[in-house]
């Protein structure tokens, strides 16, 4: 008999709901997971890490404080999200978040000047990429939503060279966990496009501002 353990948690009220199978004697063994990027999957070809004169800051990536959990977070409804007791993340979601995203954004723009925050004083950076993230989470089996704010900054890193709102959607197309991750997984990897394809069109009459 399978055991199943859920917390789940509704907007505006806060309720732990312990489900819990009849005749279970031991909890279920739990399983973790990591996300992969764009060379892990073989989807794009490895860039050779050339460096390309463009020097990246990446962060700070700041996440919600519903997805700071070693939970998955799964979506029921709107208003209704779920916590897997026994589905974890192997690491912190944002530290491997940030870490995919960089090797994405390495790869894109054939960089080897990709550096997560916080960098050193001395690491010299030509943009610096600020991500907010304002969901991150999915149906098993059907699909998942990233949706970001996000901002290129130059040299003085207070002026944005510019701003957007992203919404990436993925189907889910494998059942279970594995399939909701692999999912998340390729919405990491249409971020980092549009956030490649943002720093490749920079005006080419204007260098890209550089560190002191």
């Amino acid at each position: 008999m399978k055991c199943a353990f859920v917390l789940r948690v509704t907007t505006g009220i806060l309720a732990a709901t312990l489900i819990w199978a009849p005749g279970c004697s031991r909890s279920p063994t739990p399983r973790f997971y990591t996300l992969h990027s764009l060379t892990d999957a073989g989807t794009e070809q490895p860039g050779g890490a050339v460096d390309s004169g463009v020097a990246v800051g990446l962060g700070p990536v700041v996440f919600p404080r519903y997805l700071d959990r070693p939970q998955i977070v799964t979506r029921v409804s709107p208003n209704e999200i779920e916590f897997a007791e026994f589905h974890r993340w192997a690491a912190s979601l944002k530290d491997d978040f940030s870490s995919i995203l960089a090797r994405n954004l390495s790869n894109l723009l054939t960089t080897d000047r990709v550096a997560v925050y916080p960098w050193a004083s001395k690491t010299a950076v030509d943009v610096q990429v600020k991500i907010d993230v304002i969901r991150f989470d999915g149906q098993l089996g059907e699909s998942v939503v990233l949706e970001t704010a996000w901002a290129l900054l130059g040299e003085d890193r207070t002026k944005p060279l510019l701003s957007r709102g992203s919404v990436v959607s993925e189907k889910v197309d494998k059942t279970g966990y594995k399939g909701l991750v692999e999912a998340q997984s390729r919405a990491i990897a249409g971020l980092s496009r549009e956030i490649a394809r943002a720093i490749q069109d920079l005006p080419r009459n204007e260098p890209i501002p550089s560190s002191p």
